[in-house]
């Protein structure tokens, strides 16, 4: 399945066109300040960089925490200690600087993600254990928390998960996509419709995933928008003809369990 995703501050990740459960098309981050970094020609090397630091380690000075910051003004390459200028906690609505600062007014133990053109975001924990095996606190709701690491590690913090039947949980201008093996509420950049050629995971309308061409009937492109369909009932519930509510996630626990209409295997 194909997929592209607009993530806060906004940092893209990646995935790749596959089968059911492994999507795989990059995901696109237009709708915040930032610009894919491969857009970027690096300026001259005008000073040094800060000192980096570990995001899982959080090996700062007493009263600063470890953040990704953007060494371009684009999006995030680095990390450096920057001063805890808040107490906002997981969850809580924040207030971000920009990517060349890198504070914000959360706790210590987050930053803050998602956010508008005006800065505004929620809290996010950081990612603890190790980038080579990060986890997140066990949180109560659909899907819990998982990790979402971009920037080459420069970001690891931890977003929730969602139910990809209750769109509008999201919140507006955002959608519940597949996203590094989890559901997240994501930016909608697109709203390609149902059976159209897409690219990115978000091009697509929310309530539909961007999937490899072959899962599909008939696709004029190397993916399009397939929607994704309740479990279980008695009559099909896909809209688009040639198509059945495929159990697509058949093998991740502990997520809100939903089906996307596409060929029957």
């Amino acid at each position: 399945m194909g997929t592209g995703t607009d993530e806060a501050g906004d940092e893209s990740t990646s995935t790749d066109s596959g089968t059911s459960t492994d999507t795989s098309t990059s995901t696109d981050s237009s709708s915040s300040e930032e610009e894919d970094s491969a857009d970027f020609i690096p300026p001259e090397d005008t000073g040094p960089w800060e000192d980096p630091c570990d995001l899982f380690e959080q090996d700062c000075p007493e009263g600063e925490k470890c953040a990704p910051y953007s060494t371009t003004g684009g999006s995030w390459d680095a990390t450096k200690c920057v001063p805890i200028l808040g107490d906002q906690a997981e969850g809580e609505p924040c207030t971000y600087d920009g990517t060349a600062a890198g504070t914000d007014d959360c706790d210590g133990t987050g930053m803050c993600f998602n956010t508008d053109q005006d800065g505004a975001g929620t809290c996010h924990s950081f990612c603890i254990g190790s980038v080579d095996s990060p986890t997140c606190p066990e949180v109560e709701g659909c899907g819990g928390l998982s990790c979402l690491i971009g920037g080459d590690s420069t970001v690891a913090v931890c977003v929730p998960g969602c139910d990809a039947l209750d769109q509008e949980s999201c919140g507006e201008g955002m959608g519940c996509y597949w996203v590094n093996a989890n559901f997240q509420c994501v930016f909608a950049a697109d709203t390609i419709p149902t059976g159209q050629p897409c690219a990115f995971v978000n091009d697509c309308a929310p309530g539909n995933l961007c999937v490899n061409a072959e899962e599909l009937p008939s696709c004029e492109g190397d993916a399009c928008c397939a929607e994704f369909c309740e479990l279980g009932l008695a009559e099909n519930p896909c809209s688009q003809d040639g198509t059945v509510c495929v159990d697509a996630f058949a093998e991740v626990e502990d997520i809100c369990a939903a089906g996307v209409c596409m060929v029957e295997p």
